[in-house]
């Protein structure tokens, strides 16, 4: 009895192991793929649900049930996407009950459900991330997939050719105008700069892409790309006086031969500054006059007749415009905690992640004054869930952090 007893358990540890063994594998296959998407800016495979979210999204619900399954912990910082999601539920509510002007069917109810998806992501990965190497993974294939879509602009410019000032420039790509471009474009420096830190891909490569990502985001001509990649640059730099340096040299040799386009696309875009000024004071005007709830999710576009675009071109204004005050208090709280977050755990955190995450956030701060892919997009949940997971990992860790290397 005994001798059977110990084959059946021996029998049901090892199929516990190859289930253990096959949900990780499709743990990590899962955040790989939303990984790899989410830098290649494109819904992939093209394929729209309920808020824009292709049948790849929908591969994160098993790790749901996972999550339930094993009683895991939600990450504390979902709170603020799914308070946020409740608002713009009773927003999206009220005003299909009582106002007019709401016409927007599924596409309101789309974006809830869009929230509910970004409070899942940043739990997933929290949950899941737990090493270093898991975080290189995940920054890795972020990586990969904007660099893929840089090379899709360029494939894309070949087939269909546009100059400024004789130099070419990366305009549309399906849904992807030149200041989208520009905000993913970014968005690859902090991972760039960490990638190269920490040695996780050889550094003659990392120099060639890097070429290709400033060259890339000069030619986009979007201003705040080319101002925040520079000022991100010399943050992540800023205690290496010679990496400063070597970046500073090629960024003052491109502005120097190519000064006068710059200054050419300023002059020229002041048609535009004015377009997004008045979206702007539309927006602002839309809160005053529904301060609580907002005017309702994708409601931006509706509520003005004059108003041609869906949205304001701007995180804060969006947030506020069509969910109301409260929205943008809670999008606004959930930045401070993770600041506040991740400086409280600086000792216990690597530098490269320090840096990483520092200036991540910073640009999404600041691409928020001229995008509302800052909430919109996936890449900024990713990264706050893996924010989350490096904090979380750093309580258990009672040694104070070595410094890292330099470059």
């Amino acid at each position: 009895v005994t001798s059977l007893y110990s084959r059946e358990k021996s029998i049901h540890n090892q199929r516990e192991t190859v289930r253990n063994a096959l949900e990780k594998k499709y743990i990590f296959f899962t955040l790989g793929c939303l990984c790899f998407s989410a830098g290649l800016g494109i819904e992939f495979p093209g394929i729209y649900l309920y808020g824009n979210l292709g049948f790849l999204d929908f591969l994160i619900l098993p790790l749901f049930l996972l999550i339930i399954r094993n009683q895991e912990k939600f990450s504390s910082v979902s709170f603020f996407p799914l308070a946020i999601g409740v608002v713009a539920f009773f927003s999206f509510s009220y005003h299909v009950l009582v106002s007019n002007y709401y016409t927007v069917g599924f596409d309101g109810l789309g974006v809830v459900l869009r929230w509910v998806y970004y409070a899942l992501v940043t739990s997933v990965f929290a949950i899941y991330i737990k090493t270093y190497d898991q975080v290189i993974y995940c920054i890795r294939l972020l990586w990969l997939g904007g660099m893929a879509l840089i090379c899709y602009a360029w494939i894309n410019w070949y087939g269909s050719p546009q100059w400024f000032v004789g130099l070419p420039v990366l305009s549309w790509i399906q849904n992807l105008n030149a200041n989208t471009l520009g905000y993913y474009f970014s968005l690859m420096v902090p991972m760039s700069i960490f990638l190269l830190m920490s040695r996780s891909i050889s550094r003659p490569i990392m120099l060639i892409a890097f070429a290709l990502l400033y060259f890339s985001i000069l030619m986009t001509l979007s201003k705040s790309a080319v101002l925040i990649s520079s000022g991100l640059l010399v943050i992540s730099f800023i205690r290496n006086r010679r990496a400063i340096l070597i970046s500073l040299i090629p960024m003052g040799s491109v502005l120097y031969l190519y000064g006068d386009l710059f200054i050419v696309r300023w002059n020229v875009s002041e048609a535009s500054n004015a377009e997004r000024l008045h979206l702007i004071e539309s927006g602002v005007t839309m809160a005053s006059e529904n301060p609580l709830i907002g005017v309702g999710p994708k409601g931006f576009s509706h509520y003005f007749d004059y108003l041609k675009t869906s949205d304001a071109h701007n995180t804060y204004v969006n947030i506020i415009a069509e969910f109301g005050f409260f929205a943008l208090i809670l999008f606004t709280l959930m930045f401070v905690y993770l600041m506040i977050s991740l400086f409280r755990k600086k000792p216990f955190i690597e530098n490269t992640l320090f840096v990483l995450f520092f200036t991540s956030i910073l640009a999404l701060l600041l691409n928020g004054f001229v995008t509302g892919l800052s909430y919109s997009d996936k890449i900024p949940w990713i990264l706050i869930g893996l924010l989350m997971a490096c904090v979380n990992s750093s309580r258990n860790n009672k040694q104070k952090k070595l410094d890292q290397r330099p470059i």
